[in-house]
């Protein structure tokens, strides 16, 4: 991925999970900003799910603040909830 601009939106952010998705319940990344807040970010299963990546369409407001933005996919199936590794991902202000 090209750098990430603080206040961009409208690409997709691709997590690869490490696990078949095949038959996932639920899905989502959780996200720690760099003044410490949480948010959890919609996501899709990426076809095709034996992949194993998740999808989410950043939008307006996602990367309101330059920094390191740490982010934690979290799948359900009927009997088990993963969570995947955490990915640092670095924001950057304009013109740096």
């Amino acid at each position: 991925m090209s750098k990430v601009y603080k206040s961009d939106y409208g690409h997709d952010l691709r997590i690869t999970v490490g696990k078949d998705l095949t038959g996932v319940t639920s899905h989502k990344l959780y996200v720690k900003k760099p003044n410490g807040l949480t948010a959890e970010w919609a996501t899709v299963v990426a076809t095709p799910a034996t992949a194993g990546v998740l999808s989410h369409t950043v939008i307006n407001g996602d990367f309101n603040l330059a920094g390191q933005y740490l982010i934690q996919a979290e799948v359900v199936f009927a009997t088990t909830i993963f969570k995947g590794e955490t990915v640092k991902l670095k924001v950057w202000e304009r013109f740096e």
